[in-house]
């Protein structure tokens, strides 16, 4: 008899150690998980990698941590990251869908020198870039040097994002298009209408509107 309750009883033992390990494993795993939700919650759902980039080609990828999208020479362990071929792109799907939603942030001159300017930033109630007064420390990333790189990152997405089929690509024109090229970065010539973003009618439009690096052709 006791030798039968000493069994049981050790039977009952080894369930109740195996049910506190399964418990200890599921509640790393759901840890693990929200974790990883908290750490991506500041990532837009856009920012995505795009496409397969060879070892030494330089990409932009986006760093979470500073949240920018800086040049990187890609390496085949490098396939973890979020990489554009384009430093347009990288923009338009990691840092605008946050940054540009931002409202206006003077900031303030609490920072060793800091010294008022003129700045611009975007309202998106208005949907254009203005003009403000940054103090000169603090404030939030809504924040620009200059009109054009303002209207690049926040007004630029069109260039690879049409909302509707516009007439003119109906028409089967015979004629030059410009438009932004994802694969490359840059604004290309095309004799078919591009149907997967803006269409332009001269190079220096494409450029104006979405390239953010301008060049002395593009003034």
């Amino acid at each position: 008899m006791a030798l039968g309750q000493t069994l049981e009883a050790r039977s009952k033992c080894k369930y109740f150690l195996r049910l506190h390990k399964f418990v200890v494993f599921v509640c790393y795993i759901v840890v693990a998980q929200l974790a990883s939700t908290s750490a991506d919650a500041t990532v837009p759902s856009e920012c995505k990698p795009a496409g397969f980039p060879r070892s030494g080609e330089k990409w932009y990828c986006y760093d979470k941590t500073a949240k920018e999208c800086q040049q990187v020479e890609m390496k085949s362990q490098d396939s973890g990251k979020i990489c554009f071929p384009g430093l347009e792109m990288c923009i338009w799907r990691c840092i605008t869908p946050k940054v540009c939603s931002l409202k206006k942030h003077n900031g303030d001159q609490s920072c060793l020198g800091a010294k008022p300017q003129l700045m611009y930033y975007f309202d998106e109630h208005k949907q254009s870039c203005e003009l403000f007064l940054y103090k000169g420390c603090n404030g939030n990333k809504n924040n620009f040097q200059t009109l054009h790189e303002c209207e690049v990152t926040c007004k630029g997405l069109p260039c690879v994002t049409l909302t509707y089929d516009p007439d003119y690509c109906v028409e089967r024109l015979t004629m030059d298009f410009f438009y932004y090229n994802t694969v490359s970065g840059t604004c290309m010539k095309h004799g078919i209408c591009n149907r997967d973003g803006s269409n332009y009618k001269t190079l220096k439009d494409c450029k104006r509107r979405c390239i953010l690096k301008r060049d002395a052709t593009s003034n």
